[in-house]
């Protein structure tokens, strides 16, 4: 009778643990985010950026997916990850993002657009990819102001003496592949540009980079 007992007990244990091992495979498989976030929830985060992004890159990369997967991201400052999806969210996503970012604003009143084209900057300058930054900057910046990702690029060459930024950012603004796309603050952006032309010296030269990753 004791035997029947244990037998009984020791199938229905394995009987959960299979279940229990079918269903988180299931889920994994159908939404990989949602273990992702129970994940995130319990410490695990590496792990769940892993279920984020396994969720953008095989669910169709969806916008909604892209941005939870950044929202992740940068919750645990992963700024190697946030560097390679970043340029996609803010300029390749520009038009949802702003859709989002006119019905939101971001602590202290800034759009989540300027707020996550900024992190994406910070991230690939934290990583020594100036030139990414730049790249990153004038491709999510319409409007050249003190909020926006360009203005902040510029700034922190002045501020931080940063040759090599100013350099990159030159790059860029001479670049044939750029066509201005500012909608306002365009003087503005001509005359630092210029000034960081006389503060650095930059040489038409110097301008040329092979890699924005550099």
């Amino acid at each position: 009778m004791k035997k029947t007992i244990l037998k009984t007990a020791i199938i229905t244990v394995l009987s959960l643990i299979a279940a229990a091992i079918v269903t988180y495979s299931l889920i994994v498989i159908i939404s990989p985010k949602t273990m992702g976030k129970i994940y995130y929830d319990l410490g695990a985060k590496s792990k769940a950026v892993e279920l984020y992004e396994k969720q953008y890159n095989t669910k169709g990369e969806t916008f909604d997916d892209l941005k939870d997967l950044m929202d992740i991201l940068i919750s645990t400052d992963d700024d190697v990850n946030i560097n390679k999806y970043g340029l996609t969210f803010v300029a390749d996503n520009k038009s949802e993002l702003k859709r989002l970012s006119d019905k939101e604003q971001n602590e202290g009143g800034r759009s989540l657009y300027d707020y996550y084209s900024i992190r994406a900057v910070e991230a690939a300058l934290s990583l020594g990819f100036k030139g990414q930054a730049a790249e990153v900057a004038f491709c999510s910046t319409d409007n050249y102001n003190e909020d926006c990702s360009l203005y902040y690029v510029v700034r922190l060459a002045f501020d931080n003496n940063d040759e090599r930024l100013a350099v990159c950012i030159y790059a860029r603004y001479v670049s044939p592949k750029y066509e201005s796309t500012i909608k306002s603050g365009e003087n503005e952006l001509n005359n630092d540009i210029q000034n960081l032309v006389d503060k650095f010296n930059i040489k038409a030269d110097e301008s040329v980079i092979t890699n924005t990753n550099d």
